[in-house]
């Protein structure tokens, strides 16, 4: 996936930008993200951070009315990822899309005054803190 930077994007002449988040706990079965997207594009959201996508790998899908951005486990399928579902009329104010693991990713966009940044982390719950704590100290 080429994470460059694009030559031209174009400045969001809005004031607004409608972001929005999304557990989706799992869009593994087919149809489940595109059913999502539909739904997603009926509202005034423009960006949607979409968690626990539970893909393998990191890329890019484009659609006629959105792209979806999504950073998940590289070689396995079925844990974590996340990502952004990005509506395509806010798609031309995209400078880039940077997945960091299957926990993190980040999409810049080019605002009316300035560049933003919007960092999508999945963090887990207190209940599996715990369990993981727990697990750590009995290995």
């Amino acid at each position: 996936m080429d994470n460059r930077r694009p030559k031209r994007v174009s400045r969001n002449k809005k004031e607004n930008i409608y972001l929005g988040t999304w557990n989706v706990l799992t869009i593994l079965q087919p149809g489940k993200m595109q059913e999502g997207a539909e739904q997603i594009l009926q509202t005034e959201l423009q960006i949607v951070a979409p968690q626990e996508i539970r893909w393998k790998g990191q890329d890019q899908i484009k659609k006629d009315k959105y792209n979806l951005y999504y950073s998940c486990k590289e070689g396995q399928k079925g844990q974590l990822g996340m990502g952004f579902l990005a509506k395509k009329e806010i798609v031309k104010n995209i400078m880039g899309f940077e997945p960091i693991n299957e926990r993190i990713c980040k999409l810049r966009l080019k605002g009316k005054y300035h560049n933003i940044t919007i960092i999508n982390i999945h963090a887990p719950t207190e209940e599996k803190m715990r369990k993981l704590k727990n697990a750590s100290m009995h290995n």
